[in-house]
């Protein structure tokens, strides 16, 4: 088990490591949803490339997550044991650097090689903890934000997830704070634009809730008897009903307004066309989507306009 971890932490700070952009966060460009269980490692690695921790210092750091380790598997099995299964073992760690990561989280390369050097890490710890509480909190909050925006019966899928998953996850994650704050005890079932990709715990909700609220704030820009006309005539091209469309529903109006924007114009002239008035967060969020998925919307569009069939 050690083996395993030290290996992997001497390979974070070697210093052949990549060479880090002084200018750079721990954040993911621009979307403020960073992996937490990559922070620690992340900072430790450019921090040791930069000079800002020093071999001894990342010996004591590898020392101090062994540590927490430690006293994490006999909390575990109630101070029975300081032994456990190296599954177990290995998600007790990813559990560590997860809460290490919230802790980290939001600071530079710089500041967070100071706060290394300045705080143990069991207080770090500790610190996570607390402020993982309050993420969960806000979390809390912004999915009664979601549900007040919803779309009105919309599909099964989108509302199970909504009401369902989603809502179990409030009951489930309390449990999993202590040891295994990176699981995600649901199933997302319903396919946001944007699925969260490489993300876990919390983090994976907060930016899983974030595709809710953007393409709720978008198909709400149709009235919910035009939504569900549309979305009808969706169906019974594909030979579905409508409640049992498995799709993204935000996608299905978006070809609809985009072919509204007029006739002879390619699909991003169409899309600088409709999103001219849109808010910053909104034109960001489905604009990359657009950019990134060009044969989807248009495959999208064709069946909008009743093309090729049920396709």
């Amino acid at each position: 088990m050690k083996q395993g971890f030290e290996a992997q932490f001497d390979h974070n700070t070697s210093a052949n490591s990549t060479e880090y952009d002084k200018s750079s966060s721990l954040l993911a460009a621009g979307d403020g949803f960073p992996d937490e269980k990559r922070i620690f490692l992340s900072l430790t690695e450019r921090a040791a490339a930069a000079g800002l921790l020093s071999p001894a210092e990342g010996e004591r750091l590898k020392g101090e997550v062994l540590s927490l380790l430690e006293k994490q598997c006999r909390r575990y099995t109630r101070e029975q044991s300081g032994s456990v299964r190296s599954e177990t073992a290995g998600e007790l760690l990813q559990g560590i650097l997860y809460l290490l990561g919230v802790w980290l989280e939001g600071q530079t390369i710089s500041g967070g090689a100071a706060l290394l050097r300045r705080t143990p890490l069991e207080e770090g710890y500790r610190q996570g903890r607390i402020r993982l509480r309050r993420q969960l909190r806000s979390c809390q909050g912004y999915y009664t934000l979601v549900l007040r925006e919803r779309m009105p019966r919309a599909s099964r899928l989108y509302d199970d997830t909504l009401d369902g998953g989603l809502r179990g996850f409030w009951k489930l994650y309390p449990g999993l704070m202590d040891f295994f704050p990176h699981q995600v005890p649901i199933t997302a079932d319903y396919p946001v634009l944007h699925y969260p990709q490489g993300l876990e715990g919390l983090s994976f909700i907060r930016r899983y809730l974030d595709g809710y609220r953007w393409e709720n704030r978008f198909c709400r820009l149709f009235s919910p008897t035009r939504q569900r006309l549309l979305l009808e005539d969706y169906a019974r091209r594909c030979g579905e009903r409508p409640m049992e469309l498995g799709c993204n529903l935000c996608e299905i109006l978006l070809a609809h307004a985009l072919l509204e924007q007029g006739e002879g114009l390619t699909v991003p002239e169409r899309w600088d066309r409709l999103s001219a008035s849109f808010p910053d967060g909104l034109r960001a969020y489905l604009g990359s989507w657009c950019r990134e998925n060009p044969a989807t919307l248009e495959r999208e569009m064709q069946a909008v306009r009743g093309e090729n069939g049920n396709n």
